[in-house]
């Protein structure tokens, strides 16, 4: 199947990445539809890095690019939470712009075999990296019921999080729960939901974003992104949902000299300091017409902010 996919908010972000010359960072690669734009925008003026943990990713991105960028790109394994490593290895004290878009790909949703998606019958996979050995599988079976409540709570933001859970304790009690659609059943007959939105919805997104550590990731990342960034240069980032544009904005107001604490501490505890300046007030929306082409782009927010 092919990974190639629609880059969500492209002209958005080409046009607050401000590339001009430098060593930029992609640090989703993908299926290379932001690294490609900025490469031909970057000529021989500089070199982009592409990092991502999806071998299937970054086999069809070389084929997709190197043939005409060969020596400009350099494409890496690993996860973006792991930047300064990474950079260390090259060689790479600064770059001049980064780029992060959040959550999973066309690719992985419909590739059935990778297991995201509840629409086939597939095993209960999850992960980006397929190296790595914790699977969705691994946390429906062996999870306590508590465990599996909190992940389904807090990454998913489930209301039925405790009934979930305890049918999924129910179900494999009698058998193992290996495939995405044994899973979907048991969230169908628990939740009842009067919306569109599909009953196994919440509990799938929960379940990936544990498996791969997504939030804990992003915010290692982006902690380290900032300290190889260049003055003048510039962090973009898109998320698809809450949890994840929390994060971003709550470190953009931390660095940016605001306090992210609670309102009810007396005293500040979260060390506010002035590095970037925050170019969008508000997080940037795709334009209808963007929506009614790609419409998976419809929950996406891109925020920008600039190293001082």
């Amino acid at each position: 199947m092919d990974y190639k996919h629609t880059p969500v908010l492209l002209n958005e972000v080409l046009e607050w990445l401000k590339v001009n010359h430098g060593i930029y960072v992609d640090a989703t690669v993908g299926g290379g539809g932001y690294a490609g734009k900025i490469l031909e925008i970057l000529g021989s003026a500089g070199s982009l890095i592409g990092i991502d943990c999806d071998q299937d990713a970054l086999n069809y991105t070389s084929k997709y690019l190197s043939q005409y960028y060969n020596k400009q790109l350099k494409l890496i394994k690993g996860n973006f939470s792991d930047i300064l490593n990474i950079l260390k290895k090259m060689e790479v004290n600064e770059i001049q712009g980064i780029i992060f878009d959040l959550g999973i790909s066309s690719y992985q949703v419909d590739f059935a075999p990778r297991g995201f998606s509840f629409r086939a019958d597939a095993p209960l996979d999850m992960r980006m990296d397929q190296t790595q050995k914790l699977t969705a599988k691994d946390l429906i079976n062996e999870l306590s019921k508590e465990e599996l409540s909190r992940i389904l709570r807090d990454y998913g933001q489930e209301h039925y999080a405790r009934k979930i859970a305890g049918l999924i304790i129910q179900e494999r009690g009698k058998k193992i729960i290996k495939t995405t659609r044994e899973l979907a059943e048991i969230a169908e007959r628990a939740v009842r939901y009067k919306k569109k939105i599909h009953p196994a919805t919440k509990t799938f997104q929960a379940l990936r974003i544990a498996v791969n550590k997504e939030l804990e990731n992003l915010s290692l990342g982006l902690e380290n992104a900032l300290k190889v960034l260049a003055k003048n240069g510039r962090i973009l980032v898109i998320s698809y949902h809450s949890l994840e544009d929390k994060i971003v904005k709550q470190f953009f107001n931390k660095y940016s000299g605001r306090c992210i604490c609670s309102p009810g501490l007396i005293i500040c505890q979260c060390n506010p300091q002035k590095k970037l300046k925050v170019l969008t007030k508000k997080p940037i929306a795709p334009a209808k017409e963007e929506i009614l082409i790609n419409p998976r782009a419809r929950s996406a927010k891109l925020r920008v902010a600039c190293k001082i």
